[in-house]
Parts: structure tokens; sequence; C-alpha cells
């Protein structure tokens, strides 16, 4: 049989954070597809997200917002088209809501838009956390929009 993927000790995501704990009832193979893009550090890990509105949670540098769900997660994948952020969750979410449901309750991951500016065949990287300049530079485009 082949390696497990869990076998890999050196990952920096825990197991619980390696598929998805949404409703996307993915098929077997596209979870494992999913583990391993986290485990090759190509998707961020399917953090659970924080609402801001909680008590004791504050705006915090250290993390950012989906602007999809308006979560704050540790780190975000970006858009390899425009570069805006979006957390695992949605991605997948986005990913499997093109397909409509077929006779079999397993989805399958679909090529899909960019939600923020609509380039076909949507894919996603993750490079972790914003460093400081890029969050600098964020705030200042920001400021200009404003």
């Amino acid at each position: 049989m082949g390696a497990k993927l869990s076998r890999s000790s050196s990952s920096s995501a825990d197991e619980k954070y390696l598929k998805p704990a949404g409703r996307s009832m993915l098929k077997d193979s596209e979870v494992k597809k999913l583990k391993k893009k986290v485990l090759t550090g190509k998707l961020a890990p399917f953090y659970p997200g924080i609402d801001g509105d909680e008590v004791g949670v504050s705006s915090s540098s250290d993390s950012e917002e989906c602007p999809i769900c308006f979560l704050s997660y540790p780190a975000l994948n970006r858009s390899k088209c425009c570069g805006k952020g979006i957390c695992s969750e949605c991605f997948v979410q986005l990913k499997v809501s093109n397909k409509r449901p077929s006779s079999s309750s397993s989805k399958r991951l679909e090529q899909a838009q960019c939600p923020f500016c609509k380039e076909d065949k949507y894919e996603v990287a993750y490079h972790g956390k914003k460093s400081w300049e890029e969050k600098s530079a964020e705030l200042e485009e920001e400021r200009k929009v404003e």
C-alpha cells in the first residue's frame, strides 16, 4: 500500500486541520488531495475561524479576516489572479458550489470563477502569514481608497 499522509511528523499543521470541517461532503479522494495540499504548503490549514465580535477577542494584528465568511484566521490563502485572501473553508465551498447535487451524496472539487475579480479557473496559493510590509502596504492602499 502507499504511504500515509499522516506519517509526516515534520508537518506544521495538526492532523485536525488537514481537512474541511464544513458541510462540503467531499469524496474521500478529494479530501486526500486537500490534505496533501495542506501538508505540502500549497493550501492553508483548515483552522477554525474566530468571530471578531466574540467576547475577549480583539482585532489582532496576528490574524487576517476572510472577506467571505468574515472570520479571522492565522493566515489566508491568496488568489493567484488578484492576490485577495480567502480561508480554506470558503475556498472549498466555492469550488464545490458550482456543481449541482448529483445522485451521489459525495461531491467533487470543480473549477470556479474568482469571487473577487471573476477570473476563470480560480486557484489559490498559500504563503503563510502576511509580513509587516504586506500589511502596511494593504493599509496604505485602503487609505487611498477612502
